[in-house]
C-alpha cells in the first residue's frame, strides 16, 4: 500500500523530546505489550512501582489498562534527560520504548487510509514536527516510506470501504482522482498564501473551544484580542507566511474532515478554523511575553493549536456544518 506525505514531514524521526510523555493524557496499554513490560520489570530490566497501570472500566478487550502517571503528570515510564557527562549524550526518554503502547508508537502521526493508500500528516504538538515547518523546502504531496518500519498499516481513520465525497453541490460523487487534485491544489494555494488575515474571529474560536472533549478545557481568547493582534502579531505574520502556510497545508492533507464532514467544504472549514486558532494562540503568546511574534512564540502557538485541534477537540463536532 502506498504512503503519501507532505514533503515538509517526509524526513520525520522522533528526537525523544518527551513532550508527548508529559502531556498528562491517559495512555492505554494493550495486553500483549503490558505482558512484555511485566516481564521486563520482573527481570529487573525496568524499574517501576507495583501499581504501574490502572484498570479502566469499559476498556476494549485488548487493553490491560491505562499507564500510571508521576506527580508531575508525566507517564510513569518517562525518564527526564540528565546532563551530559564528559561528552556523553544525555540519558532519558521512555524506559519501555521497545514495548511502548500503540498510541505512543503512532504519535505524532495522523493518518487516513482510503483506496488510494495511507495519507499521513503530523500533530505539531510534537516539537520535532513543529520545528520541521521552519525548514526551507517546497510543500507538496509526495509518496514516501511507510509510517511503521515493519510496514503495518497505522492506526487512523479507515475509509477504504467508503465512497469518495460528493461535489460541493451534492449533485454527484467525485472520483478519488478528483480528491487527489483538490488536496494538491489546496496545499499549493495554502503554502503560497502570504496574505495577513484580519483580526481573529472570536466566534470561530469559541466554536473550536466548544468542541473540546468532556474532562478537558481550553482558556478563552485574550480579552480584546483585536488590539494585540494588530500591534504584536499581524506586523510579523507575513514574515512567517511560509511556515504558517505549511502548517495550514497539514490540515488540508490527510484530513479527517473529508470523511467526517461534507467533503471538500469540511476540509476548507477546518483550515479556516485552524487559521483562527493559530491567530488566537499567537496573540496569547505575544501578550504573555509582551513582545512581537517571533520564531519561539510562533512555535509555541503552533504546538498549542494542534494540542487543541488534534488532541482535545472532538473531530465530529469540529467539522459539523450545522454549528
Amino acid at each position: 500500500m502506498k504512503t503519501f506525505w507532505l514533503s515538509t514531514h517526509l524526513d520525520y524521526a522522533c528526537r525523544h523530546s518527551g513532550a508527548c510523555c508529559r502531556a498528562r493524557w491517559p495512555i492505554p496499554i494493550e495486553r500483549d505489550r503490558a505482558a512484555a513490560v511485566s516481564n521486563a520489570i520482573a527481570s529487573g530490566r525496568v524499574s517501576a512501582p507495583l501499581e504501574w497501570f490502572r484498570i479502566e472500566p469499559g476498556s476494549p478487550d485488548d487493553v490491560s489498562g491505562v499507564l500510571a502517571q508521576q506527580p508531575s503528570g508525566a507517564c510513569i515510564f518517562h525518564r527526564p534527560a540528565s546532563r551530559a557527562v564528559a561528552g556523553a549524550p544525555a540519558a532519558g526518554g521512555c524506559a519501555i520504548h521497545e514495548w511502548r503502547p500503540r498510541s505512543c508508537e503512532h504519535f505524532p502521526f495522523v493518518c487516513v487510509i482510503d483506496p488510494r493508500g495511507v495519507h499521513v500528516t503530523l500533530s505539531h504538538y510534537c516539537p520535532t514536527a513543529a520545528g520541521m515547518l521552519f525548514e526551507d523546502n517546497e510543500t507538496r504531496v509526495v509518496e514516501g516510506q511507510p509510517v511503521l518500519e515493519d510496514g503495518r498499516i497505522p492506526e487512523g481513520l479507515d475509509a477504504r470501504e467508503s465512497l469518495p465525497p460528493a461535489d460541493g453541490r451534492g449533485a454527484r460523487l467525485l472520483s478519488w482522482e478528483d480528491v487527489t487534485a483538490f488536496e494538491s491544489a489546496l496545499v499549493a494555494r495554502l503554502s503560497g498564501d502570504a496574505d495577513v488575515p484580519d483580526a481573529p474571529s472570536l466566534d470561530l474560536f469559541e466554536r473550536v473551544r466548544s468542541a473540546v472533549l468532556p474532562g478537558w478545557s481550553w482558556p478563552e481568547a485574550p480579552a480584546a484580542a483585536a488590539g494585540p493582534w494588530r500591534e504584536l502579531a499581524a506586523p510579523s505574520w507575513g514574515r512567517w507566511s511560509t511556515v504558517i502556510g505549511r502548517y495550514l497545508s497539514a490540515k488540508a492533507h490527510a484530513s479527517w474532515a473529508m470523511c467526517l464532514g461534507d467533503g471538500f467544504r469540511a476540509v476548507e472549514r477546518l483550515v479556516d478554523l485552524a487559521r483562527v486558532v493559530l491567530q488566537v494562540e499567537a496573540v496569547r503568546a505575544c501578550v504573555a511575553g509582551d513582545a512581537p511574534l517571533d520564531r519561539l512564540r510562533l512555535t509555541g502557538a503552533i504546538r498549542q493549536s494542534d494540542l487543541l485541534l488534534v488532541h482535545l477537540a472532538d473531530p465530529h463536532t469540529l467539522v459539523d456544518r450545522r454549528r
